[in-house]
């Protein structure tokens, strides 16, 4: 069964650029544009991987890992920004790697470091059955 990967960026662009990636790359890919979205597709389906802007409005990556992590959910959790090194990026980093603990990517990011990351959380996706080999 291929890994189902749960996209979050409030940035609409980026956002569809990944998920595209990941969509062709063969994982099961659901987006949302924040937080509270990500909240609710989790209580439908809980996905095997999330993958999280930090700096989002209202609900950010850093408190979505938290409240992922309160409600023992064992997902991981990829964080992605685009912030340069400030003493702020430099906080949010820390704060997200004690919360989630799956490492974060640096916008803008390519394809093989993305799936190299996705791969090390989830493995890579599995063939569909009636894809001829």
């Amino acid at each position: 069964m291929t890994a189902g990967i749960l996209v979050v960026d409030d940035d609409i662009e980026h956002l569809s650029f990944v998920s595209h990636l990941l969509k062709r790359a063969g994982y099961s890919v659901q987006s949302a544009s924040s937080g509270s979205e990500c909240l609710e597709l989790m209580a439908k389906a809980p996905p095997d991987l999330i993958i999280t802007d930090l700096f989002m409005p209202t609900i950010d990556g850093i408190e979505l890992a938290l409240h992922i992590e309160e409600q023992e959910f064992d997902i991981p959790i990829l964080g992605m920004t685009g912030i340069a090194d400030s003493t702020m990026y430099r906080q949010h980093r820390y704060a997200f790697e004690l919360a989630a603990q799956s490492g974060i990517l640096q916008k803008p990011f390519g394809k093989e470091e993305l799936l190299e990351k996705v791969e090390n959380a989830v493995g890579k996706p599995k063939p569909a059955e009636d894809a001829p080999e």
